[in-house]
């Protein structure tokens, strides 16, 4: 028997509001807070389509946070901590009667969000080990410790856009674009230099940004390259993959995923 549209709102309204409820209690770790407000966010927008605009803003943070959460063992140890306080905190609200809104459909719940978050978590540890695999897996020459000053198969606008990153210049980062350059970060899209200068200053030489070449690798086009990069910065560390199109010797899209 197929469920009617008010049960499958309410089922919604239960799941997505304790998955989001539990994210935001969890903010004070590096992952595993947001990608719970992202998985409740996108319960809410399957019966909620008014939610729907806040999907994608959170998503390109969480996605982010996800591989910063795998980022050291000690991250890793944290999140599978919290993985299991949520197993706990269910079972007590299950079978402790005196706590606010006790019972299994509240355990339950909590029981729920921790099982989301250890799926979350081993795809974000999953696909940070396939990028390193892809790195390591990059012709010689092109793989860890690569530097943009030894390797002349990298061409001049992407070590351009490399250096000025490194030596926080401004000005010589947004000179590697065209006038019309197009980039994408997780789904957030900037068009031309100005937008460009915004990303620099929001997500990039803003936040201390410094990269190393991991590998690159060429592209579908007679201008177009893969390149993975070791990232650290204030707010993301690991490793990021770029797809980059040339147009007269400067950048004129980059797409990072």
């Amino acid at each position: 028997m197929e469920l009617g549209k008010p049960v499958k709102q309410a089922i919604a309204a239960v799941v997505g509001g304790v998955l989001v409820l539990v994210g935001v209690a969890l903010l004070v770790l590096p992952g595993p807070g947001l990608l719970l407000v992202l998985a409740g966010l996108v319960v809410l927008a399957s019966q909620f389509p008014a939610l729907e605009r806040f999907v994608d803003p959170v998503r390109t943070r969480a996605m982010k946070a996800a591989e910063d959460s795998v980022a050291s063992p000690l991250r890793i140890a944290g999140s599978v901590l919290a993985g299991l306080a949520l197993f706990a905190a269910g079972i007590v609200w299950g079978t402790v009667d005196w706590l606010p809104f006790s019972g299994w459909s509240t355990g339950s719940s909590i029981i729920l969000s921790g099982v989301i978050l250890f799926v979350l978590l081993i795809w974000s540890y999953r696909r940070v080990k396939s990028r390193e695999g892809e790195a390591r897996s990059a012709p010689a020459g092109q793989n860890r410790g690569m530097t943009t000053s030894d390797s002349p198969q990298v061409p001049a606008a992407i070590q351009q856009f490399v250096d000025a990153t490194n030596k926080a210049d401004a000005e010589s980062f947004v000179d590697a674009f065209t006038s019309d350059a197009f980039l994408e970060d997780w789904g957030r899209k900037f068009h031309g230099h100005e937008g460009v200068l915004s990303w620099n200053e929001t997500d990039n030489i803003g936040v201390g940004a410094n990269f190393t070449v991991k590998g690159i690798k060429p592209g579908k086009g007679a201008d177009n390259y893969v390149l993975t990069l070791g990232v650290k910065s204030n707010r993301f560390n690991g490793t990021g993959t770029m797809t980059i199109d040339l147009r007269e010797g400067k950048i004129a899209s980059l797409v990072i995923s």
